[in-house]
Parts: structure tokens; C-alpha cells; sequence
């Protein structure tokens, strides 16, 4: 299959697809979109020039049309909306004491995995933690590292009141997770460049 398909029939010639490529790989012969000899080489697989056609002409090798859903207009929301529900997060602290649905932790995970990535690698993988007894031993492990850093970075360690956490902690409040009936890690290959960012990029979206 070619790295990129365009039905002519349907296409309008208007050029948007070459425009909107990062990489320079499309160009317009005869008014015709066409990828350029090393395309293949160059595309970092973004896939904007299949989301971009108003026609739905082109098509990907790696990003068929068929696996794009397509976005509803009519679900936009407003500036104000936006800004709303940006200002209106906080960080919660307190949970019920349920376990969480795992339909619903799908779900999120469903909708995180959307999150943008470099060269669109998509390099995150999700681990999910819902057993008290692992959940234990993680806040556990966070405060042992607490613990070395008072020991071996003390300074840094008081500036943020580490003392006082790994003592609440010591008296049986679970400070590092607060009692969470589930926890999500995102993580991806430590080799990965973009792995970074896009472990915080999906988390955001999460």
C-alpha cells in the first residue's frame, strides 16, 4: 500500500493536505496531491493530512480513514466554557472508600490515550493499581525514599516538610495517596525521547 492514497474523485484540489504537513512530504502536481519520492522516510505519522481533508479523499497507510472518528461540530464548546472548565480543577485529597468500576477506569484510559505525543510515537502504556495491599506498599515506598532524602538531602527534604509528612504517615494517615481506591501510572520505554513529555501530556488528559 502507498504511504498516502488520495481519491481524485472526490478531491477538491484545494491543497489544505500540503500545507498542513510538518514534514513537507505532500505536494500539488496539476493541482493533485502527491507525496514526495522519500515521503516514507520523512513522515513522523501525524496524521494531519487525513484529520485536515474536508472531503475525507486521503488516506494513510498507518493512519487509514476508517480508524479516524470523525469530530462533531456540534459538540464544540465555547471560549467561556473552555476557560471554566480549565479554572474549575482542583486536586482531589479526599475519596470514597469503593473500588473504582473498571469500565470507568477504561474509559478514562480510552480518552487519555488521544493525548499528543512527538512524531506521534504514542510511546504511553497505563498501569493500574487497585488493591489495598499494593496501594500500601506504595505510599510505603514513597515515604522510604522520604526517608533517605532527609537523611541524605536534608535540606531540600525540610523546604518540603518531608519530617512532617513521613511522621503523619508514622501515626497511620496515608499522606501520599490519601486512601485512593486506584491509582493510574502512566509510563513508557526509558529510552523513549519523548517519553517525558508524553507521560505528562497523557496524565493532563486523564
Amino acid at each position: 500500500m502507498d504511504l498516502i492514497t488520495v481519491n481524485h474523485v472526490t478531491c477538491n484540489q484545494d491543497g489544505i493536505c500540503a500545507d498542513v504537513c510538518p514534514a513537507g512530504i505532500i505536494e500539488l502536481k496539476e493541482g493533485a496531491p502527491i507525496p514526495i519520492d522519500d515521503a516514507n522516510e520523512l513522515c513522523i505519522r501525524c496524521g494531519h493530512c487525513v484529520a485536515i481533508c474536508p472531503t475525507a479523499s486521503l488516506t494513510h497507510m498507518d493512519i487509514p480513514l476508517e480508524s479516524c472518528t470523525p469530530i462533531k461540530k456540534e459538540f464544540g464548546i465555547t471560549h467561556e466554557q473552555t476557560v471554566q472548565f480549565l479554572r474549575s480543577r482542583r486536586s482531589i485529597r479526599q475519596f470514597k472508600d469503593r473500588p473504582v468500576d473498571k469500565a470507568v477506569l477504561k474509559r478514562l484510559i480510552d480518552i487519555a490515550r488521544y493525548a499528543p505525543s512527538g512524531h506521534n510515537l504514542q510511546p504511553v502504556e497505563w498501569l493500574v493499581l487497585g488493591h489495598r495491599a499494593d496501594l500500601k506498599r506504595l505510599s510505603g515506598i514513597v515515604v522510604d525514599w522520604m526517608r533517605w532524602m532527609l537523611e541524605n538531602m536534608t535540606e531540600v527534604a525540610l523546604s518540603m516538610h518531608m519530617d512532617r509528612t513521613i511522621v503523619r504517615y508514622e501515626n497511620g494517615y496515608d499522606v501520599v495517596l490519601r486512601d485512593a481506591p486506584a491509582v493510574i501510572v502512566a509510563n513508557a520505554h526509558k529510552e523513549n525521547r519523548v517519553a517525558p513529555a508524553a507521560c505528562n501530556i497523557a496524565l493532563t488528559y486523564l
